[in-house]
């Protein structure tokens, strides 16, 4: 799974009270990721999780506004889906992200906490040691898939 920090307009999902709406949303993607483990898992006879790659390109300070909008869905990960990943890979990651990961963090189990690797730019290395087929990784994160023109 591949998440686009920048692509969240936190602002106006605070306003107009749409955290629950995306939580909700959030909860359908750990379920199908769930689904598709299992059905990988079942034809691979072992256990498969997955990796999550965020990209943090241009996320500013701003977002420690809105840490109590993501506390919910930190518990959902935690309670509901602790063994679903493998790691969390949180890519282009500006140098203050590190400190406020570090508060952040208090709220997560130590479990999944130890799956949470934060890098800068130079971050293929560290996905092809996490099993991340780089082909995969949209052209603009250096991969070669591209998204499909309707």
């Amino acid at each position: 799974m591949l998440g686009r920090a920048v692509s969240s307009d936190m602002a106006g999902i605070s306003r107009e009270s749409l955290a629950p709406l995306l939580q909700n949303l959030w909860v359908f993607m750990l379920e199908d990721m769930l689904q598709a483990a299992h059905v990988a898992s079942v034809k691979q006879r072992r256990l498969v999780s997955g990796a999550t790659i965020i990209d943090a390109t241009g996320i500013s300070l701003s977002i420690v506004r809105y840490i109590s909008e993501y506390t919910p869905w930190l518990e959902i990960m935690n309670n509901d889906y602790p063994d679903l990943v493998r790691s969390v890979i949180v890519i282009n990651a500006p140098s203050f992200f590190v400190k406020i990961w570090s508060i952040v963090s208090l709220l997560i189990a130590p479990t999944t906490r130890e799956k949470v690797q934060i890098v800068g730019k130079d971050f293929h290395h560290v996905l092809q040691k996490h099993g991340v087929n780089l082909d995969v990784l949209p052209v603009f994160l250096g991969g070669s898939f591209e998204a499909l023109q309707t």
